[in-house]
């Protein structure tokens, strides 16, 4: 489906397109198991990128301070 229209066949066969006048959203709700482990490995490896980015800025910063003091 592309912008309301729907490719399919007709009645008699004869593939067409239809213009969807409505669309209807349906929500599924089905409860899956956590991995809590795998969830903290993932916080934990967060974690360490968000420090080594925070550092490389940081050193980044203080060298452009270094070249353009104020």
């Amino acid at each position: 489906m592309r912008d309301g229209i729907y490719t399919g066949e007709s009645e008699d066969g004869v593939e067409c397109e239809f213009k969807c006048e409505k669309t209807d959203v349906k929500t599924v709700r089905e409860p899956i198991a956590i991995d809590l482990n795998a969830e903290q490995a993932k916080l934990a490896s967060l974690e360490k990128r968000q420090r080594q980015l925070q550092d490389t800025a940081l050193a980044q910063i203080a060298q452009c301070r270094a070249i353009h003091p104020e």
